[in-house]
This record gives C-alpha cells, structure tokens and sequence, in this order.
C-alpha cells in the first residue's frame, strides 16, 4: 500500500459514519489495503471480527430465536468495555517479531491528509 493509500484509508476513521463503512465492510476491506504487516493486518481483521458485533441486526426470523438474542446481547455487551481489545493486543505481543518491531513491515514515512478518499467508488467525503 502506497503512503498516500494508507493515509486515505486511515483518514476514514476520523469521521464516524466512514468509520462505520470500514467497519462493515468487514475483513474484505483489511485485504484489500495489502498491509506490509501481516501481523497489523491481523490485529485489524481481529478487531473488526469483534467489532462487528456493535453494528449486527437480526432479521425477524432471529429475534424470536432466544439463543440467537443472547449471544448478539453477550457480544454488544463484552464490547461496553476494553477487555476484548487488550485481550487482542495481549495475543499480538505474543509474538516476538511483532513486540519487538523487527518483523520487517515497520518504515517511517510522512503523508499529507488526503482531501479525499474513496471506499468501492464511494467518495466518503461527499
């Protein structure tokens, strides 16, 4: 992924309705950055996988199914507080190179604030 690539995607996250199509685009939108960092790209995957929960709705079918009510209400629930995140993070640090910052993928570079960004043709900033 390009400098300015990786700017305009990051950029989404400063604006809650264009962090909400990342989110709900779900993995497909992690591949398609290409990250250098395997081990970033899965930390985001993982994040996303919990994250995910927040923006669920179940169909009409789902909502007289109790099982399927109380495991979408457990998941909102463990995402009220941080445990979720610093458990993912804990997972990462497992891994040496990654803790370490040697796995490789870590370069400094400055990057101008895209004036805009575009999701699957989408300019998000219209």
């Amino acid at each position: 992924m390009a400098p300015s690539e990786r700017s305009s995607a990051l950029a989404m996250f400063e604006v809650g309705s264009r962090k909400t199509a990342m989110i709900l685009s779900g993995t497909s939108g992690v591949v398609k950055m290409k990250l250098s960092s395997s081990d970033l790209a899965y930390v985001l995957i993982d994040v996303i996988n919990k994250f995910l929960w927040r923006y669920k709705l179940l169909d009409p079918r789902d909502e007289e199914n109790a099982k399927v009510v109380e495991e979408l209400t457990r998941h909102q629930a463990l995402l009220e507080g941080h445990d979720w995140f610093i458990d993912i993070l804990d997972d990462t640090s497992q891994n040496e190179a990654w803790a370490n910052g040697t796995n490789g993928s870590r370069k400094e570079q400055i990057v101008e604030r895209p004036s805009r960004f575009w999701i699957s043709g989408v300019d998000m900033f219209q």
